[in-house]
């Protein structure tokens, strides 16, 4: 059997700019967590909305295109936040507390966002409970887009030009 090679790059670029949802997938532990959202333009900026939660795209490649109801949003687990741990002003949305994984270094938090999981590493101290409703916000210079039908990325809040790296389409 022949291998389909979706993406050729060093360990650290695969992970922090996925091609593919596949790759996504694939690399890092936990995963990225991947969402179904709409793209809309709203106010002069373009916005994620999912069940409810609305998060602001920074500006990048591939937004003026991305307009639209079948796209996935992609952000891994360590790059979500309980509010307040990102320095700023942020976006915040609520999910509710589905899983306590306490891992020692960490603690790995399950919550719903509608009717999809997203995984949130936060410190291994932290004081939430399953059933807990928690704020929760987005490093916004690690967000990615998915198109919903191909898996193919088309977006990255931080651009990528690495001429190194070879996206490689997959039979």
């Amino acid at each position: 059997m022949a291998a389909n090679f979706q993406q050729v790059a060093p360990l650290q670029t695969l992970y922090d700019y996925p091609a593919n949802r596949f790759v996504t997938e694939f690399i890092g532990e936990p995963a990225m967590n991947v969402l179904s959202v709409g793209v809309h333009e709203h106010d002069g900026r373009v916005v994620a909305v999912h069940d409810g939660v609305t998060l602001t795209l920074p500006d990048g490649s591939g937004l003026d295109a991305a307009t639209g109801t079948d796209w996935a949003f992609g952000v891994c687990p360590e790059d979500v936040s309980i509010a307040g741990a990102l320095p700023g002003d942020v976006e915040t949305f609520t999910a509710t507390v589905t899983v306590r994984e306490p891992l020692g270094e960490q603690l790995l938090i399950h919550c719903q966002v509608g009717g999809e999981e997203l995984r949130v590493k936060v410190p291994p101290r932290s004081e939430v409970a399953v059933g807990e409703s928690v704020e929760l916000s987005v490093d916004t210079a690690r967000l990615h887009l998915f198109d919903g039908m191909s898996g193919d990325g088309f977006y990255h809040s931080t651009p990528h030009d690495d001429p190194t790296v070879k996206h490689v389409a997959a039979d």
